[in-house]
C-alpha cells in the first residue's frame, strides 16, 4: 500500500439555499436567510464570524442578521480551515 499526504480540506463557500436577498427581513416577511453548505462532508459547524461562538451544526443554517462562518469535517476528522465569511444584512 502507499500511503501519501493528504491535501487540507478547504471549506466550499457558503450558499443560499434558494434564490433571494442576503437582506432580512425578506419581502415575504422571513427574518432569517437559509445558508447551505454541499453534500458529502461527515460533520458541519456554523460560527458567527465576529466571536467564533457555533451557532448551528447541520448542512443548511437559518440565519438571521450577522456574518458568518461555515467549516466542514471529512469522514475520518479531517476538518478543514474557516470559509469566507458570510453577512447577512438588516
Amino acid at each position: 500500500a502507499v500511503i501519501k499526504e493528504k491535501a487540507t480540506t478547504v471549506t466550499p463557500p457558503i450558499e443560499m439555499a434558494a434564490l433571494g436577498s442576503r437582506l432580512v427581513p425578506s419581502p415575504d416577511g422571513k427574518n432569517t436567510v437559509l445558508l447551505t453548505m454541499p453534500e458529502g462532508y461527515a460533520q458541519y459547524e456554523w460560527r458567527n464570524a465576529s466571536n467564533q461562538a457555533v451557532v448551528g451544526t447541520g448542512r443548511t443554517f437559518a440565519a438571521p442578521p450577522g456574518e458568518y462562518i461555515a467549516i466542514v469535517t471529512e469522514l475520518y476528522g479531517c476538518s478543514s480551515f474557516p470559509s469566507q465569511p458570510y453577512r447577512v444584512i438588516n
